[in-house]
């Protein structure tokens, strides 16, 4: 049964918010239940009776020794502060003076997501009798540098202890008694160290995990400094402490780390660029060793402001004691005991440590300097934040802009005009494509509906009609500058024809005139306008040797409009959407996109079957970058934009179709937002990319109505678009690793419904240097 404290004290028919107390049984009564604390109190409590669990949700402030105390008589499974408990107590001096005391308290499982504060004083003290105990912090735990924020501690022995803490705890953290540490797991930040406490024998720490901060602790006001201590005495027998995970954070050059010894109470001081080194401050005993690493322990690399890229540094400056000698067997200057060893009791040599290191980032690149007992770092600019992300804005703004493409101008949606037969007169004449346009589209179904037909029908009856037209369109020429309302003479030319089949089965030269003469009451001469929607879905990966090799799939659509404006103009505008992740598995890292694109394009078209074509877009990106490399998710917004030009021609092949070439150019640009993660910084900055695009289109139309359009191309990209990576107040300029050669291929196959609709299912893959795209989507098209 949970009881939540909602406890109202009446003074003269007032309220009182802030509730007295000395006991919690006289907020919560029931013992072995839930109790909630939601109302503010400003007193001591004592903990008098055993709880399920104990839960603040308020703040709670007190003068006293203890804002909060237990006794033996409390037995708590879980402890939760999400408020603030606050001690005040003005002195130093005194027995017990912490905000949080649970003495010989049977307690397993201590959560604080809140603030625990004290002035003067330390945190969080507890000495436990239960078997286990599970501490984590996830919010602050305030003190004094100098004083123990988190003590904990045990007399029973065969005592384990898992601490985790993901945030801050502004004094040290002490461990003692006979608590055996099974994990020790730090992501946060501990401003006072680990030290280890003069009772009995110390702690011992299984698996010490630190990718976080642990700044300097100081030993009784001498002058030892350190991270990690076995114990506060150095007299004091301790346990070993084993090293999983550790990570540095140097922010010194090259000379400055070589010839390092010890931290000062300058560096301790300053509070902050003390983590270069890991300082241990051992127990002085020959007979055992207290630091111990696993078989393939880590430890982690995070270069600062003021690193030396690409310079030596010496492994054996990495770990050292508080004399400032190397605890590896090989150092020039090593420790006269207390080596570092691994957990069967091989010593650790510094020419082998080098295998255990690596960086946080994949920016950054650790290897072997020139001599054993090296290493140096140097930059991975083509894994790098900034890179990453412009890469798949690149490859997400390319793949509409094709897939667009593709859509607004094939040849399939071209000739859709052509298979109108518009007014003419004696300065223009129809191309030998656009009448057996006329002829496959509106004539297949009354020739399909006669008893007699076969395939042959169709192939003589479309050569008279060929023959036919280029007839006409020789004596259009001849006759232009004498404009004329009659019928143009086709009687006497001197053609040649298929020998004519039966009379029954092959139509007669009439009736392809009459296909001439009535196409314009049979043709789509009054719809001028249509529509097209393309769903979309793609996978798109990069090679490993731009970067990291990410991938995924992304989903979308485009849409548009066309309108034809007088005989030779066509002007449309369309929008895209898409929506993708790309993942990499190495680092952990997803780049979520989101483009929302909107544009217009127009097309000319030219004598003799050529045509220009401009299109312009404008795009919105929206990312979201996580890694595991960062400590939270980062979501750059960027714009971009894009402009086209091409200039082509149609080649018509007869009975085999339209061959079209095409040049174009073509400029994208990328307003990339500012970056700052926990290393790399970028300001605001465009990428522009200018490229030359070739390519050839082919599109046929069967007597069925069957379509098939396909495009073979490649653009080139003809800049270096580059970044500057800001590392501290170091920059460094790099170039973006996107694709500068990407050839496409287009493939569809459509069918013509009716003259107001069309639909295709198309192919469209991108093969390029850096990365490769597949796509699949669904074209419709209605016109009105």
């Amino acid at each position: 049964m949970k009881k939540v404290i909602t406890s109202l004290t009446l003074i003269g028919g007032g309220l009182l918010n802030i509730v007295e107390a000395k006991n919690l049984s006289d907020i919560c009564p029931n013992a072995n239940s839930d109790c909630i604390i939601s109302t503010p109190l400003q007193e001591s409590i004592t903990i008098n009776n055993s709880y399920t669990s104990i839960t603040n949700n308020t703040n709670i402030t007190s003068g006293g020794n203890n804002t909060i105390s237990g006794n033996t008589s409390s037995d708590i499974n879980t402890f939760t502060n999400n408020g603030d408990i606050i001690n005040t107590y003005p002195s130093t001096t005194g027995n017990n003076l912490y905000t949080i005391y649970l003495d010989n308290t049977n307690i397993k499982s201590f959560i604080n997501d809140g603030n625990i504060k004290n002035d003067k004083n330390g945190g969080v003290y507890i000495n436990f009798t239960s078997s286990i105990l599970n501490f984590t912090n996830n919010g602050t735990i305030d003190v004094s540098r100098d004083k123990n924020a988190v003590e904990i501690k045990n007399y029973i022995g065969n005592i384990k202890v898992n601490f985790i803490n993901t945030g801050e705890i502004k004094g040290s953290v002490a461990f003692g008694g006979y608590v055996d540490m099974d994990n020790f797991y730090n992501t946060g930040k501990i401003y006072g160290g680990i030290v280890g406490i003069a009772s009995v024998r110390g702690a011992r720490i299984d698996n010490f995990y630190n990718t976080g901060e642990i700044h300097l602790a100081e030993q009784n006001n001498t002058s030892d400094y350190y991270h990690v201590a076995s114990s506060r005495e150095s007299t004091q027998i301790s346990q070993p402490i084993t090293f999983n995970t550790y990570k540095f954070h140097i922010n010194e050059d090259n000379n400055t780390f070589n010839n390092f010894t010890k931290y000062t109470k300058e560096d301790y001081d300053r509070g902050s660029g003390d983590m270069s080194h890991l300082v241990l401050k051992l127990t002085t005993n020959i007979n055992q060793t207290y630091a111990k690493l696993t078989n393939d322990a880590k430890f982690i690399i995070n270069p600062l402001d003021g690193f030396s890229f690409n310079e030596e540094y010496l492994i054996e400056k990495l770990v050292l004691d508080t004399d400032g000698k190397s605890l590896f067997s090989d150092a020039a200057s090593k420790a006269n005991n207390n080596l570092l060893q691994y957990q069967d009791g091989t010593n650790v040599l510094s020419k082998d440590f080098l295998n255990h290191l690596s960086t946080n980032n994949p920016t950054f690149n650790i290897s072997k300097g020139n001599s054993d007992g090296t290493f140096k770092i140097d930059l991975e600019t083509k894994n790098s934040t900034a890179n990453s992300i412009a890469k798949s804005e690149a490859a997400s703004m390319n793949s509409i802009m094709f897939r667009a493409k593709s859509i607004i101008f094939n040849n399939a949606m071209q000739n859709n005009a052509k298979r109108i037969a518009l007014d003419r007169n004696y300065n223009t004449y129809a191309s030998i494509n656009e009448l057996r346009d006329n002829f496959n589209f509106y004539y297949k179904n009354d020739i399909l509906d006669t008893n007699s037909l076969n395939s042959n029908i169709l192939d003589s009856t479309e050569s008279i009609f060929i023959a036919d037209a280029r007839a006409q369109r020789q004596q259009a020429r001849e006759n232009r500058n004498r404009a004329t309302n009659n019928r143009l003479n086709i009687q006497n030319r001197n053609l040649t024809t298929p020998k004519p089949a039966p009379q029954a089965q092959k139509p007669s030269r009439d009736y392809a005139n009459t296909i001439n003469q009535s196409s314009t009451t049979t043709s789509r001469n009054d719809l001028s306008s249509y529509f097209f929607f393309t769903p979309f879905v793609s996978h798109t990966s990069f090679y490993k040797s731009s970067g990291l090799d990410y991938s995924g799939l992304d989903y979308g659509f485009i849409s548009g409009i066309n309108g034809k404006l007088g005989s030779i103009n066509t002007l449309g505008a369309h929008i895209g959407f898409s929506y993708g992740k790309l993942k990499e598995n190495v680092w952990d890292t997803n780049i979520t996109t989101m483009t929302i694109n909107a544009g217009l394009h127009y097309k000319l078209d030219l004598f003799y079957d050529m045509y220009i074509k401009v299109i312009g877009d404008v795009f919105m990106f929206l990312d979201e970058l996580k890694a595991s490399f960062l400590t939270k998710s980062y979501k750059p917004n960027n714009i971009g934009f894009a402009g086209s030009a091409y200039y082509g021609k149609d080649f018509n092949l007869g009975k085999n179709g339209i061959l079209g070439l095409e040049l174009g150019l073509l400029y994208q640009g990328i307003n990339m937002s500012s970056i700052n993660t926990d290393v790399e910084n970028y300001n605001s900055q465009l990428q522009n990319l200018f490229y030359i695009d070739i390519n050839t289109n082919y599109y046929k139309v069967f007597n069925n109505g069957f379509l098939f359009n396909s495009i073979l191309g490649a653009k080139v990209l003809t800049t270096t678009p580059n970044t500057i990576l800001k590392i501290g107040n170091d920059s460094f300029k790099y170039d973006i690793k996107t694709d500068r050669v990407l050839g496409y291929i287009n493939l569809g196959v459509g069918y013509n419904i009716n003259q107001r609709a069309e639909f295709s299912i198309d192919y469209l893959g991108m093969f390029g240097d850096k990365s490769m795209s597949n796509s699949g989507f669904f074209n419709a098209r209605v016109w009105w």
